[in-house]
């Protein structure tokens, strides 16, 4: 049967009014994302994250709702959910991830540990609400090889030693990615040519090459005690100590030995400027006191002098004060002040070379003479330490006893004298 033609026209239009009556206003607005921020704790680059294989990089990460509630957050690497025992919170693994968040805004921090080989990869960070809809934030993340680590000792070492003494020094080296796989000792920058005076754990037998080749425990981790005979020759030797990995990584310490000269120990003398014409100096090469007066030959040995008395001769006091003569500068030396350490004694210097390093750590006189020409000290008590620098060498003094007389100017300062 032939069907009109304006039936056929009523049959095309009606599914089409079915189709376009099926829509909503708010079917045609598009759902808003959720919001995502991503940042770190540590002053990293977020696309460009540099740091030893397995290292801990914590993330701030914030969000809040779109259109819908938030459901999940989900972290992957290179693709693939990152497991949760590599995503923490207050140090405790997460329980899942995705994590779920709350539903309008949250703002958490997280330990991500990153891979555990040497690679570049990328990490996705993914918030979805609970229509599906999502944002995603990607940080790059480079792992290199990490380096043997030196716990010990934490700094170079520099000590000084007289000749053919024995250094030792103790060294606790952790391994990074790979095993510890050598030692390497530099003397000075090049490579010793004699190696009978360098022993690693025990002083029988000493090294027998340069690269020593650990094995065994040690390749996971030494704590062990390196021994270095000083040299016979006066002077400074740096011994470079660097402990390579199996892959090619090192960490490495300095020490720095002054192989240096015994002090010379004495007593001297310094009487009171005002006795007479032959006193007042005192030579510290020799502890023999001098007079002060440019016409008495002595005068031209002494380093240091006496301040005689106050204001003679209304005032007879002693000052008890002293200052440098011939040239020479003195300083006071105060333990616990301009980087003295508090436990210094004068006992504890032994050789010549550890005076001169003091000098820098002396306190400056500013006290002035009677007649203004010199700096002086102040009033002096038993105990007190001084530095004097001539033009050719470093003294170092300890008040030992002071012995002042009321009835004449007899007195006198015992000096214990190191050079």
């Amino acid at each position: 049967m032939r069907i009109p033609s304006f039936a056929r026209l009523i049959l095309l239009v009606l599914p089409l009014s079915f189709l376009f009556s099926g829509c909503t206003k708010d079917d045609q607005v598009a759902e808003t994302p959720p919001t995502l921020g991503v940042s770190s704790v540590q002053p990293i680059d977020l696309n460009n994250i540099l740091v030893s294989v397995g290292s801990t990089i914590q993330l701030k990460i914030s969000g809040s709702k779109g259109s819908k509630s938030l459901q999940s957050l989900a972290i992957k690497e290179a693709g693939v959910l990152l497991p949760p025992i590599r995503l923490k919170q207050g140090g405790n693994p997460v329980s899942s991830n995705p994590v779920l968040v709350d539903a309008t805004a949250f703002d958490l921090t997280f330990d991500l540990i990153a891979h555990a080989d040497a690679s570049k990869k990328v990490y996705d960070i993914i918030l979805s609400d609970t229509n599906g809809v999502s944002t995603t934030k990607t940080i790059v993340i480079t792992c290199l090889n990490a380096a043997p680590v030196l716990r010990e000792p934490e700094e170079d070492v520099s000590v000084i030693r007289s000749p053919g003494s024995i250094v030792g020094t103790i060294f606790k080296v952790v391994k990074g990615t790979s095993d510890l796989k050598s030692i390497t000792i530099l003397l000075d920058g090049k490579v010793p040519s004699d190696l009978s005076g360098i022993f690693l754990g025990q002083l029988q037998t000493p090294v027998a090459t340069n690269i020593i080749t650990l094995s065994g425990n040690d390749t996971q981790g030494l704590n062990k005690e390196l021994f270095i005979k000083t040299p016979t020759t006066i002077g400074t030797y740096v011994y470079t100590i660097r402990f390579q990995d199996t892959n090619g990584l090192e960490a490495s310490r300095k020490i720095q030995i002054t192989v240096g000269s015994p002090v010379i120990s004495l007593t001297g003398i310094l009487a009171n400027a005002a006795g007479s014409s032959t006193v007042g100096g005192l030579d510290l090469d020799s502890g023999a006191s001098t007079s002060i007066l440019a016409s008495n030959p002595t005068s031209s040995t002494a380093e240091i002098r006496d301040e005689g008395l106050v204001n003679p001769p209304a005032d007879k006091t002693w000052r008890q004060q002293i200052s440098g003569i011939n040239g020479t500068e003195v300083k006071s030396l105060v333990p616990g002040t301009n980087g003295m350490p508090a436990g210094f004694t004068f006992e504890s210097i032994l050789y010549k070379e550890e005076i001169s390093l003091l000098w820098a750590k002396g306190v400056n006189f500013t006290e002035k003479s009677a007649d203004g020409a010199r700096n002086i000290s102040g009033k002096i008590k038993t105990g007190d330490l001084f530095l004097v620098k001539s033009p050719s060498k470093y003294y170092l003094m300890k008040t030992s006893e002071i012995k002042p007389t009321a009835a004449d100017e007899k007195d006198q300062f015992l000096f214990s004298i190191k050079w």
